[in-house]
């Protein structure tokens, strides 16, 4: 690839991120988990993903210290969101996990999130939709390739049942 396709690559992918982040994302965390900060959200998604993690492992998850990890962790204890849990294997190692109420709201939060995406793509064409499910299928096995091992959870896919 020559520098000048390799930049126009570069300038696509760095122009879609916020372009997603507006899009999708932002509005359904801010209606759906409105009591959170967008990073106590990033918190319990991972950790819907991954069901257990140490502070260490979900700070250098979200690439933040661990000292503001701590805060973001109690403020989530505070509202019910996660717990803190002995590791079986070594007492010393604390994990952070979902609540059930933590669970039953990322639930909510997905169907409401579902709710919010229909409406958006009820204006966009069958065929714009089945491309944009090869993209987004393409993309993710791209990046499966450039970062192996990264981002490789326990639950990729979100339990979604929705026809749009």
């Amino acid at each position: 690839m020559d520098s000048a396709n390799f930049n126009e690559l570069i300038a696509a992918l760095l122009s879609i991120v916020p372009q997603i982040n507006e899009t999708f994302l932002r509005p359904i965390e801010q209606k759906s988990l409105g009591n959170l900060t967008p990073t106590q959200v990033r918190a319990i998604r991972i950790l819907e993903s991954r069901e257990l993690l140490s502070m260490t492992q979900l700070s250098t998850e979200m690439d933040i210290s661990k000292q503001h990890m701590t805060k973001i962790i109690n403020a989530l204890v505070e509202k019910g969101y996660v717990e803190r849990v002995e590791d079986k294997t070594n007492r010393r190692l604390v994990l952070i996990q979902l609540t059930k109420f933590g669970r039953v709201q990322i639930q909510k939060s997905t169907q409401q999130a579902v709710e919010l995406l229909r409406l958006q793509f009820k204006q966009i064409s069958e065929e714009d939709k089945a491309a944009l499910i090869e993209a987004t299928q393409t993309i993710k096995s791209i990046v499966k390739k450039i970062m192996p091992g990264k981002g490789q959870t326990r639950n990729t896919e979100p339990r979604v049942e929705a026809k749009i």
